[in-house]
């Protein structure tokens, strides 16, 4: 649909937006507007020149992995929820470059302010789901927000964060411990933690989606006969995961633990039929699993929002 100089579409939403609905419960996924890209020698078990041409085969960059960010809001009536809050004022992946996430704002632009937010529920606690909760000034971004992360995902890097599996350079892993501990310390009055499998509200259930974090949460939504699954990080990459869902990625923690999320999780939502949201799906990361006989492939939405 063709944009005007506001980068606005003809109907007057935001480019950053996209409309749709689960029954009745109207919803949104919001656009961070931070790309990055990460190298192919991140996974860890597949050659460069495996990697390179499973991209190539895409028409994708043979020497790295684009990289998007996006959440996802939901207003069931009562309640006005968003699902991660994307990276905000932290830097960027690649370390040294400071990006700015824009959660907050195209969520003002389409006018919803932030005070109307009431729960923030987190997938799990990298900071490209979480760094959003703050403003450039270091302050709650989503003032009467409370916030829910599971019981496992807290436990984990508030008591025992060992990040030794990971093949990450050293300083990397302890700057990741300082940052998550640091965000979560600060919402801990706030913060409501929840068990695998419970619902949240009515129609809104965490499902467990552990491995590259032990308390790793996708969530279903369910109204009027329609479900949407959001799956976070489970499937970081459209092409690669769903081809290939035993590669692994340098963030892994529990490698073996990930691809049994992946294939169940894949397994699922090509037998349901589920609408789903993957936050790191090219915009706006919203289709359905299709099953194929040498795995998955991603049927991205087409055409219009779903309003």
């Amino acid at each position: 649909m063709p944009m005007d100089l506001m980068g606005r579409k003809p109907d007057g939403q935001p480019a950053g937006v996209y409309r749709f609905r689960v029954g009745h419960f109207t919803c949104l996924v919001i656009n961070d507007e931070v790309g990055y890209t990460l190298p192919t020698s991140l996974i860890t078990n597949a050659s460069r020149e495996e990697v390179s041409a499973a991209l190539s085969a895409h028409a994708l960059p043979a020497d790295h992995v684009p990289m998007h960010i996006s959440a996802v809001y939901i207003h069931t009536g009562e309640h006005q929820i968003l699902i991660d809050t994307g990276l905000g004022h932290l830097p960027g992946p690649g370390g040294g470059v400071d990006y700015v996430g824009k959660i907050r704002s195209n969520l003002q632009d389409f006018g919803i302010a932030p005070e109307a937010i009431d729960t923030i529920l987190l997938s799990h606690a990298h900071s490209d789901h979480l760094g959003g909760n703050f403003d450039g000034e270091g302050r709650f971004a989503f003032p009467n927000a409370r916030y829910v992360l599971t019981r496992a995902e807290w436990t984990f890097w508030m008591e025992r964060p060992d990040l030794s599996p990971l093949a990450l350079p050293e300083p990397i892993k302890q700057r990741t411990i300082q940052s998550i501990q640091t965000m979560l310390a600060r919402l801990k009055p706030k913060m409501t933690l929840i068990e695998d499998n419970e619902e949240i509200f009515p129609g809104i259930t965490a499902v467990p989606a552990k491995g590259e974090t032990p308390g790793h949460s996708a969530f279903l939504v369910s109204s009027g006969g329609e479900s949407l699954l959001i799956v976070g990080d489970a499937w970081p990459h459209h092409t690669l995961t769903l081809e290939h869902p035993d590669w692994l990625s340098a963030f892994d923690l529990d490698p073996e633990q990930v691809v049994r999320t992946r294939r169940s999780l894949l397994e699922r939502a090509a037998v349901e039929n589920l609408l789903v949201q993957a936050c790191h799906f090219p915009w706006p990361s919203l289709g359905r699993i299709v099953k194929r006989e040498s795995g998955w492939a991603w049927e991205p939405v087409r055409g219009e929002a779903l309003l």
